[in-house]
């Protein structure tokens, strides 16, 4: 019995067909390197300290002096978590005009009961900012994170069984699209749980695409591609992903824009359904299936054809013909060439 290597081999290595699958298979990869940094600025923690409501008309130099200084990384700075009882402060500052003349060090302190301020220096807007992620709540932060690779965690172990059930196209696409809608949910999450449960589905959909790209191009490339292919080319379209996305972050410093637009890419990989798996045979299609109608070959011969066009029973074949492009569609070569069907007439063109 002739292996898959043999049954394949009039594809050859690397001729359109080879060279569009390589290509863009690769190129659906981006996404998942964008998916994987984007929580790093998404999640950010911006610097912040205890808000103090402005109708307390207290000087400048007594909202300075309202926050407590400590020793952080061998630095002194203001306390993210803590600020000096406002009642106090209040009545000290009609008082003492000047709070340089006091000692603050005694008086007592609370948390940050009115919330928190964040400086917009490096961002406008993280999820940290916008749901107070910090102090006691600081490891939503990193759990949103979790959530993602936890949805790729699951994912790894389920997108096999899918692509083996409903083939490798369409768990591809399919799980492209949930990775892209999923994605643009996200920037209109409400709250925090919300986001998270998203975050959860998106790394679903990250890592099944993954998968079924990588198991896609492995089976329908050549035995000299497949390894260049699973290192390179893969490899290279996710680590251009993890290049990009620090670009688009230095441009868009709002979390949920820049989380709508990353995610939106995938909306160009739509047309990839008619091309990513198109076959280019030219005028020999033609000529081998009237060759095989005609009767002219021996069962052998009509065996050898089934196996040649077996790998393109689960796609469309896309033929070139008199400088047209033809369809067949996929039931006519499942009951003319995958079967045991006679050979009477050519296919009709549609």
């Amino acid at each position: 019995m002739r292996n898959y290597e043999e049954i394949t081999a009039f594809l050859g290595e690397w001729r359109p067909y080879q060279k569009v699958v390589f290509f863009l298979l690769s190129l659906t990869v981006i996404p998942n390197g964008l998916s994987g940094l984007i929580m790093v600025f998404v999640a950010d923690i911006p610097e912040h300290r205890c808000l103090i409501p402005g109708n307390l008309n207290l000087s400048e130099a007594w909202i300075n002096r309202t926050i407590p200084l400590q020793v952080e990384n061998g630095k002194l700075q203001y306390s993210k978590c803590r600020r000096y009882r406002l009642d106090v402060i209040v009545n000290l500052s009609q008082a003492f005009p000047n709070p340089d003349s006091l000692n603050m060090s005694e008086l007592k302190q609370e948390p940050c009961l009115d919330g928190w301020e964040y400086s917009k220096d490096q961002y406008i807007s993280t999820i940290v900012s916008e749901w107070d992620l910090v102090c006691k709540d600081d490891w939503k932060g990193s759990f949103s994170t979790s959530a993602f690779f936890m949805g790729v965690l699951v994912g790894s172990f389920t997108s096999g069984q899918l692509s083996d059930r409903f083939g490798r196209k369409i768990v591809l696409f399919g799980t492209l699209a949930v990775q892209t809608v999923f994605g643009m949910l996200q920037a209109f999450s409400p709250n925090w749980e919300t986001f998270c449960i998203l975050s959860f589905i998106a790394g679903l959909g990250a890592i099944s695409n993954y998968v079924a790209a990588f198991v896609l191009g492995s089976e329908v490339l050549g035995k000299s591609l497949r390894v260049v292919y699973c290192t390179l080319g893969v490899g290279i379209a996710y680590a251009s992903g993890y290049m990009i996305m620090p670009l688009v972050a230095y441009f868009i410093r709002s979390w949920w824009m820049l989380l709508f637009v990353s995610s939106s890419v995938g909306i160009l990989y739509i047309p990839f359904w008619w091309t990513e798996c198109c076959v280019y045979l030219g005028d020999d299609f033609t000529r081998i299936w009237q060759s095989v109608g005609s009767g002219k070959q021996n069962d052998m011969q009509v065996q050898t054809h089934q196996a040649r066009f077996l790998p393109l029973c689960r796609t469309r074949v896309w033929v070139q013909k008199l400088g047209k492009v033809k369809c067949e569609a996929i039931s006519a070569i499942r009951a003319c060439i995958c079967t045991d069907a006679n050979f009477t007439k050519a296919p009709k063109w549609v």
